[in-house]
């Protein structure tokens, strides 16, 4: 490609379930706009809850109303879930013209956190057929092809870690894992670092219990219950490797990956400061996305 501006990838994911728990809420920045902002969990099976990141403006750029905040509004006030009504009267909701981006921030120790969110502006009640699901399709230029280790043991999956062209040139990177046989034999004998592809698949955002066990010198053992969320993108659905003409730019996407890092260095230096004494006291911004 001759272009000197990395092309946005095709990045389509829908939802489609029983609206589990509403965490949208009103806010207003420094500068006194009002938006809606955060997440609608999306039940789409027996222990698959899907999180949706959601952030619009009252008002568009021009001063005119927000369609889309309109109808976050809608479902702010309206909806029902199942943490706050019940499983019988909690909406049935379809969520379309979503995308996958990687979410990466720091802890107060410094350590770089990275996973995966999906975003989106468009959420309906499903009033016709209802089909629950928690699909992806999305362009991927490959970036390492590795066996699943786990404990030093192959677990028998492979991982494909990819780099999604986003908006505006922002890259985001994502681990998705191929679990059926054939397609990682194809996978092996097809895909090379560099390559451009499309992948598609299931989100997977599997409630775990856990246990943990502290031994006493007397008396019972404490036992402590929690629970966590193993988050994947399982890819079942690879297309062939693009041709020359239809890939991303390898130079384009190496530019794009060293203005990450240096944005990731200045998130790394704001968590250290927000975490240190002197730092303590440090209101955090709005969280408006740009």
């Amino acid at each position: 490609m001759t272009e000197n501006i990395l092309r946005e990838a095709d990045n389509d994911v829908t939802i489609e379930g029983v609206l589990s728990e509403n965490k949208l809420d009103y806010k207003t920045t420094a500068e006194g706009k009002d938006y809606i902002s955060g997440d609608i969990l999306v039940e789409t099976s027996e222990g698959n809850i899907v999180p949706v990141n959601f952030f619009s403006f009252a008002v568009k750029k021009d001063g005119g109303p927000n369609r889309i905040y309109n109808n976050l509004k809608n479902v702010v006030d309206n909806y029902k879930s199942i943490a706050k009504h019940s499983r019988e009267s909690a909406d049935k909701i379809r969520i379309t013209g979503a995308t996958l981006e990687a979410n990466e921030f720091y802890n107060a120790a410094g350590n770089l956190i990275s996973t995966f969110r999906v975003r989106s502006n468009f959420i309906n009640r499903v009033t016709g057929d209802f089909a629950p699901k928690a699909d992806f399709a999305v362009e991927v230029y490959v970036q390492s092809l590795t066996e699943e280790v786990k404990d030093d043991v192959p677990t028998g999956r492979y991982l494909i870690k990819g780099v999604v062209p986003g908006y505006n040139g922002r890259v985001h990177l994502l681990t998705f894992f191929v679990e059926n046989p054939k397609a990682i034999e194809y996978v092996k004998q097809n895909y090379s670092v560099g390559d451009t592809v499309k992948l598609a698949g299931k989100l997977s955002n599997e409630i775990i219990e856990v246990n943990r066990t502290e031994e006493m010198e007397f008396g019972d053992d404490i036992i402590t219950t929690f629970t966590r969320i193993k988050r994947e993108l399982i890819a079942d659905k690879g297309s062939k490797p693009y041709d020359e003409g239809d890939k991303f730019s390898a130079e384009l996407i190496k530019q794009a990956m060293v203005e990450r890092d240096v944005d990731l260095k200045t998130k790394q230096e704001k968590a250290m400061q927000q975490a240190s004494p002197a730092g303590a006291g440090f209101a955090a911004s709005d969280d408006v996305p740009f």
